[in-house]
């Protein structure tokens, strides 16, 4: 599909766009923020309209409706100037400022901005059956995943990070019977502390999901009636009708690396989100850091693309180094966590508990550094507001005095 506002496809462009997730989408409002006029082309690498990503787990088994969770309208991108091209693309040269895409050839921009988000990480499995894994990632993935749902009893979930909580939740709540293995010894490890990943499993258990922690899947084969037998480790075998992989993903960075581009484990960008080349920038999930961290986090993608299209315009925004949360919702629990940096050694805690609900505060050199929390939602915006603000051991105390205070 091609939308372009009163007129056909043309092949140069002020701005290029590369992924139309939220970094995509937000560069858009950056670049016009400051230039109101330039020509946009974003390309969109789906057949359907930018929509927000993180609700496809939480509403998986209603039928996916692209209109209800557009990140826009059509008309929001009309309004703007801006061409949407749904494709791929093949190259790009960075010599001649262009890139190529298999259907329409080439395009020429002034200034680059390579958002291609993250592929999802897929386990090596002994002998064949990778064909029987379903990644989780996208639209078009999760309708693979929910394909003759209801005559899928029992479902396997790799990964044990925040998307395969929640896809756990969804299917255990559908009444499906639901394992799910992980490598880590504890659920979503990154950002959670022991606490709460501890809460997580027994509410998780209790509602009958099956975790295998500290193993992983070994392989897959299909039976005679079309079952698939999976191997977790060395001991545990399990008949199942479908297998989700939800275990994390690896910086899309092909294009980047093959055009030159300066590349890790992301595309190596500055505080401007500006790569090893003058005319192109990178945000999302792509990016990687001065500090060699890579994205992840929603918020965190909107932000590096608000930044990435301002400069790619003109502009001076510079990342300032915020904090942004993840939130984890799983059988009407929810689960909050703010650069919880564990092992982090000068960092001392202040734990509040009681009714379910659970607070717990960082701090370094008596700043507010990071915050663990479950069951207080209430609380989710003004915790954010706070470690990024670094308040005081003191503010903190006298706002969040007492857990029988929000609950």
């Amino acid at each position: 599909m091609y939308l372009c506002p009163n007129e056909d496809m043309k092949t140069n462009f002020d701005y290029v766009i590369i992924g139309a997730g939220i970094a995509g989408t937000k560069a858009i409002e950056g670049i016009r923020s400051i230039d109101s006029v330039g020509s946009i082309l974003l390309i969109n690498g789906e057949q359907v309209m930018p929509y927000k990503r993180t609700r496809l787990s939480k509403e998986l088994l209603a039928p996916f409706d692209p209109a209800a969770h557009a990140l826009h309208p059509d008309g929001w991108y009309e309004e703007l100037g801006v061409c949407v091209l749904n494709e791929k693309v093949n190259s790009i040269t960075l010599l001649k400022n262009n890139i190529r895409t298999p259907n329409n050839g080439t395009i020429s921009y002034k200034k680059l901005i390579v958002a291609t988000g993250g592929t999802p990480v897929v386990p090596v499995l002994k002998g064949g059956g990778k064909q029987f894994l379903l990644p989780f990632r996208n639209a078009a993935d999760a309708a693979l995943c929910v394909s003759n749902i209801s005559e899928m009893d029992k479902i396997l979930i790799v990964g044990g990070g925040s998307l395969g909580v929640e896809l756990a939740s969804v299917f255990s709540e559908a009444g499906k019977t639901v394992s799910l293995v992980h490598t880590s010894s504890s659920l979503v490890n990154h950002c959670f502390d022991q606490k709460m990943s501890f809460h997580l499993q027994d509410m998780m258990i209790n509602q009958g999901v099956r975790l295998i922690l500290q193993d992983e899947l070994r392989s897959v084969s299909q039976t005679g009636n079309g079952k698939l037998l999976v191997s977790i480790g060395e001991m545990i075998h399990l008949l199942v009708d479908r297998v989700i992989v939800a275990a994390g993903i690896k910086p899309e960075i092909g294009l980047a690396t093959k055009a030159g581009l300066a590349t890790e484990k992301g595309i190596l960008v500055d505080e401007r989100m500006q790569t090893s080349h003058p005319n192109v920038f990178a945000a999302g999930d792509v990016a990687q850091l001065r500090d060699g961290q890579s994205g992840g986090l929603w918020h965190q993608a909107e932000y590096q693309g608000w930044i990435a299209g301002v400069n790619a315009a003109g502009g001076h925004a510079v990342n300032d180094g915020r904090s942004f949360r993840l939130k984890v919702e799983a059988f009407g629990q929810y689960y909050f966590a703010l650069n919880i940096h564990q092992g982090f050694e000068t960092v001392s805690d202040e734990v509040f508990q009681n009714n379910g609900s659970y607070l717990r505060f960082f701090y370094h050199h008596n700043q507010l550094a990071g915050v663990a929390m479950y069951n207080l939602k209430q609380l989710a915006k003004r915790l954010e507001q706070a470690v990024n603000e670094g308040w005081s051991h003191e503010r903190v105390k006298a706002e969040f005095n007492s857990i029988d205070n929000h609950s």
